[in-house]
């Protein structure tokens, strides 16, 4: 299974998540042409290495990914990213390790973001 595919089954399983998101996890960007409702989770990668050795691709890849976590307050878009550090760390379909994090302000939509950068072990 991607890991496109098992970090959005974990998160969209996650009653932490989706207390807060309901069904609004997306890959990429939020979804344009309608007002985006939050608090709303985005995720995407942003790089990634695969494993070989001499026999070939181990289908073992490290992927870099970044989740925001959107919400139009400070404090509810700061209790989602803490919820979202805790289940992306819980999850036993891959290994994760936060590398960075920043909270964020985008003054043309008035919403604050979280954003996070996890380097991610995943077997394909």
């Amino acid at each position: 299974m991607s890991l496109y595919n098992k970090l959005y089954k974990h998160l969209s399983t996650s009653v932490l998540i989706t207390a807060h998101t309901s069904n609004r996890i997306h890959p990429v960007v939020l979804p344009q042409g309608t007002v985006a409702a939050f608090p709303a989770v985005t995720y995407q990668r942003v790089s990634g290495d695969r494993v070989y050795s001499l026999s070939g691709y181990s289908t073992l890849e490290n992927a870099r990914l970044q989740i925001d976590c959107w919400a139009t307050s400070f404090e509810t878009v700061k209790d989602l990213g803490d919820k979202m550090r805790q289940v992306v760390d819980s999850a036993t379909a891959f290994a994760s390790n936060l590398i960075s994090d920043q909270d964020l302000y985008e003054n043309e939509v008035k919403v604050y973001r979280v954003s996070m950068d996890f380097s991610i072990w995943n077997q394909e």
